[in-house]
């Protein structure tokens, strides 16, 4: 069996589709980062060895070096990358990804068009390319408790100011989208007065060309200190050897059998691989309990609408109650386009995404309902019932339908706007044979009610995209943060945890992951919950 350098499987997988695979049918076997142990190692130090060596080096001190494998290169698994190199690991730290680069994730750059199959996996994860909103608010997107949830705060402005930071340096200043507190106090009672009610919170709307310059230059710079990224590589199955107290990956790559071995795994698969943690995490001792559940449609509507929304401010939730949950916005987009994308195999989601030098003529805005975990055993599931049923009406596409029929209302204004619907491939369809019956109802109603307060949002123009969804993972069960079961050095992070949901409780949660890994392995227990350099 031939072995290999991660430096040659990362070249390797970059070169991948210019060339013929020169190892296929040789069963590669990629041993990740041992290497002798001993007090954390200057920054400047990261061992680069192959497996072989590190293998003989270890045999030669009796003592293995620790291994870091991420899987994922979303937010949870760059930012728990980052955190690793930070903290001076002494061993390797290595990055896998399903998908590719963050630039090869569009069919044209021209108009920022989405391949599909690439929305959910790539550099960046779905956060990132979808619009890219850091959400600064304590409450938005996290089911954090105890010690994190006091220290969230505190995080999620550190990770605010290291984005801000890096684009600034390279030129681009995205300041921070706040409503007037006098305004808002007016918006509030007025929402209040139509049975609404407004949660609202500061944002920094990158947009997908700003989230673009970002990554670059954050990734570059985790590779100049001496992370090892791997695309086009996705794990299959994972074992935890005992005796020897590894993890062993398989991720085929270009029919080439792969194995990453190492000591700690943290795993930040992303929505993309909620179904296959559900299925490997049961091997690895994982439990999976009920979460909530918000699904509905995207009304998209001509940009003055998007302009009286954000009076509420630029990613407001404002919720309305029916008596036995409630449905929220969620995700505005002003001047950007609707798209839809690929999820859980033959199943597929709606959203949208905005280019900041290349505004549109139309908005859009999710209108979610909450299904409580009391309700149901798994997210998953309910899911895969209205996916299926869509999918079936859509012929594996979008469903569509005008405002007018949606609401029943023939007498909504026209607007004055040259506005279209900017999502072409959508097959029209009566929504109401899709979703729930109480969904689709109260979603209804909540428009209608909105549409006093913004009115622009419900004209003849306006359409619905279905299905839209946010939380369909079902919850991890896990240790103080975000270690396994087992307390075996394996961490879940990020949005497949069913615990975040955004750019920044996704990233948060990869740097507490890996300061917990750093604590455990010097032994310092009364390392601080939370620092960012």
């Amino acid at each position: 069996m031939c072995r290999i350098s991660v430096k040659e499987a990362e070249s390797h997988a970059k070169h991948r589709k210019q060339q013929a695979c020169p190892f296929a049918g040789l069963g590669i076997l990629i041993r990740v980062g041992f290497d002798v142990s001993g007090s954390p190692k200057p920054k400047s130090s990261f061992n680069s060895a192959s497996g072989c060596d590190q293998r003989r080096l270890a045999a030669a001190h009796g003592k293995l070096m620790p291994a870091a494998l991420i899987i994922g290169t979303g937010p949870a698994g760059l930012f728990c990358a980052q955190a690793l190199a930070s903290a001076h690991w002494p061993g390797s730290v290595t990055v896998i990804e399903r998908g590719t680069r963050f630039d090869e994730r569009f069919l044209s750059r021209t108009d920022w068009e989405f391949d599909p199959d690439a929305v959910l996996c790539g550099e960046g994860g779905a956060g990132f390319l979808a619009d890219a909103k850091l959400c600064l608010s304590s409450d938005a997107g996290n089911q954090f408790e105890d010690d994190l949830a006091a220290q969230y705060p505190r995080a999620l402005q550190d990770i605010d100011f290291h984005v801000y930071q890096h684009l600034l340096d390279l030129g681009h200043e995205i300041r921070r989208a706040e409503p007037n507190r006098h305004q808002l106090h007016v918006v509030r009672r007025r929402l209040s007065d139509l049975a609404l009610e407004l949660d609202t919170y500061p944002v920094r709307p990158l947009g997908s060309d700003m989230a673009a310059a970002f990554l670059r230059r954050f990734v570059g710079n985790l590779q100049n200190r001496g992370v090892a990224f791997v695309y086009n590589t996705e794990a299959k199955t994972i074992a935890y050897d005992r005796a020897a107290r590894v993890y062993r990956v398989t991720a085929p790559t270009c029919g080439t059998q792969m194995e990453y071995e190492c000591t700690h795994l943290f795993l930040a698969v992303g929505w993309a691989g909620s179904a296959w943690l559900r299925e490997t995490g049961s091997s690895l001792g994982l439990e999976f309990t009920a979460n909530n559940l918000d699904i509905g449609v995207r009304l998209e509507f001509p940009t003055f609408g998007g302009h009286q929304l954000k009076e509420a401010g630029d990613n407001p939730k404002i919720k309305f109650y029916d008596g036995h949950s409630y449905s929220k916005t969620h995700c505005l987009v002003h001047a950007g386009r609707a798209f839809s994308f690929n999820f859980l195999d033959h199943h597929f989601l709606v959203d949208a995404h905005a280019v900041r030098r290349q505004p549109t003529r139309a908005s859009s805005v999710n209108f979610l309902y909450r299904i409580r975990p009391e309700h149901i055993k798994d997210p998953l599931q309910v899911f895969r019932a209205v996916s299926a049923s869509a999918r079936e009406y859509g012929q594996n596409r979008p469903l569509v339908m005008a405002l007018t029929d949606f609401l029943e209302d023939e007498a909504l204004p026209s607007s004055d706007s040259s506005f279209e619907p900017t999502m072409h491939a959508a097959v029209e369809c009566d929504l109401s044979l899709v979703l729930p019956g109480r969904v689709a109802n109260t979603i209804r109603e909540h428009i209608r009610q909105l549409a006093r307060f913004a009115p622009g949002i419900a004209t003849r123009e306006a359409v619905i995209y279905a299905p839209a969804a946010q939380w369909v993972m079902p919850r991890v069960k896990l240790g103080r943060n975000f270690i396994g079961p087992d307390a075996q050095n394996l961490y879940c992070i990020g949005d497949c945890t069913g615990l975040t949901a955004g750019v920044l409780p996704a990233a948060v949660s990869g740097v507490v992951a890996a300061r917990d890994a750093v604590a455990r392995l010097t032994g310092d227990l009364q390392l601080p919950l939370w620092s960012f350099p």
